[in-house]
């Protein structure tokens, strides 16, 4: 049977000896972190799952359309309003780039919002 190694764990001779030669270069606070990535990986490996809380995806609105638009041009926004056009509905934003260029954005109103 084989020894514990560091953290405890149960390991071959050649993984055991590369961590703890690993963990002596490292200083306090990386040994910490090692621990607590390895206890991670161990836990994931068998099965045990942490929650993860993701936020739920609300409908777009308006607000959320001109944060997107922010989000992906870097742009100053000029105006945005919402449109209907042949029974579609979408919001349509006015956006000067940095490249000082203006340009108009259209986002669906069906998008979800994920801000």
């Amino acid at each position: 049977m084989q020894a514990p190694g560091p953290c405890g764990l149960v390991l071959s001779c050649t993984t055991q000896t590369v961590i703890r030669n690993q963990i002596i270069l490292m200083n306090r606070s990386n040994r910490q972190f090692v621990r607590d990535v390895v206890i991670t990986l161990l836990g994931l490996s068998l099965g045990v799952a942490f929650p993860v809380v993701a936020k739920k995806p609300r409908p777009m609105d308006l607000e959320c359309a001109v944060q997107t638009v922010v989000d992906r041009t870097g742009g100053k926004i000029l105006a945005a309003e919402e449109v209907e056009e042949k029974n579609k509905r979408f919001f349509r934003i006015k956006v000067l780039t940095k490249q000082g260029r203006v340009r108009y954005v259209r986002i669906s109103t069906d998008d979800k919002c994920e801000l």
